[in-house]
């Protein structure tokens, strides 16, 4: 709606140069220390639609009618097309508002050892609140708008982490080096969620990472053709030694889709890289590595889905069972 295309996002920062202090004079390896704390709300608009606020209306494409040749049921000389008929395909939200980030940081910044040693330390935590979705498992059937759902500002997702790095540079003579890396540790947390009704706890996505994969906890292969009668399984008609063996989360006797949990997060939970520089007169090497762990990857690209017929994606998951690839 025009009256919220515009509205005031504040932030404020805070420094403290601790390094500046008479108690600190008698630290002279330390150049220069700094605290600092930033916190504010920034207003995000991510890509979609434009008039969302507004209801849409959507028009049929009409009947057809004409001779008998062209497949309709009149017979005549010429093809007419019935009235259109216009009707509701989405309800407006006027009170649609910004999607709003709300983050605190809080960091140290260093030099010691004549600026020969730089460090840096940063915590940062910030909140998508009031993002754009629409409630289809929310918003009650009574209300008569299931199939035209408008979008609400109602989903909050947390991220948070924290970033360090560290830098030496020096020389000896004509000379000159420098060595570093930096990391960062990060994760999430969905904080508000349009959940399905779903009938077991463990199935919830409120309270987990937004990144959290989804699927069936694997324990083994079966040892036996008696064994694998024991827990009937919804995608294997017929299971035998050797199968893949699944968890029965809800201890119903029967592995199907309600016994689908977490098992896993897809994102990285640690991002990191080295550096080194190296100069000598006209001479100069840079050298840069960088590299993520701690996730999951989902061996479901293009390369498992050739050859369906093959069963390749299957038997590449049987034999190597117990590798746990990672990223």
């Amino acid at each position: 709606m025009k009256n919220k295309r515009s509205q005031l996002f504040p932030a404020i920062g805070l420094s403290w140069i601790i390094s500046d202090e008479d108690f600190f004079s008698n630290l002279s390896f330390v150049d220069f220390l700094k605290l600092r704390a930033e916190a504010g709300i920034l207003g995000y608009e991510s890509y979609m639609n434009p008039y969302y606020y507004r209801d849409r209306w959507t028009r049929s494409t009409g009947s057809n009618f004409g001779p008998y040749t062209s497949g309709t049921k009149w017979v005549g000389a010429s093809n007419e097309t019935s009235p259109y008929i216009s009707y509701l395909s989405r309800v407006g939200n006027p009170d649609l508002g910004w999607e709003k980030r709300k983050e605190i940081s809080i960091g140290i910044d260093g030099l010691m050892f004549e600026q020969k040693l730089s460090f840096e330390i940063n915590y940062f935590n910030f909140l998508r609140d009031g993002q754009i979705v629409q409630l289809s498992n929310t918003v009650p059937y009574a209300t008569g708008i299931s199939g035209t759902l408008p979008y609400f500002n109602y989903s909050q997702t947390r991220h948070f982490g924290t970033e360090a790095g560290l830098q030496l540079n020096d020389n000896v003579g004509a000379f000159r080096y420098s060595f570093g890396g930096n990391a960062t540790v990060q994760s999430s947390k969905i904080e508000k969620y349009d959940e399905p009704d779903y009938r077991y706890d463990y199935q919830n996505r409120t309270g987990l990472a937004a990144d959290t994969y989804w699927g069936h906890t694997f324990l083994g292969k079966f040892q036996s053709d008696n064994e694998a009668l024991e827990v009937p399984q919804l995608y294997d008609a017929v299971l035998k030694e050797g199968d893949l063996k699944y968890k029965d989360m809800n201890g119903d006797g029967f592995i199907d889709d309600n016994d689908i949990s977490a098992i896993g997060h897809t994102s990285p939970r640690l991002y990191y890289s080295l550096n080194a520089n190296m100069q000598y007169k006209n001479f100069e090497i840079t050298v840069l590595g960088t590299g993520a762990a701690l996730y999951d990857i989902a061996l479901t690209n293009t390369y498992f889905w050739n050859g369906w017929g093959d069963n390749n994606y299957s038997n590449f998951v049987k034999d190597n069972i117990g590798e746990h690839i990672r990223g």
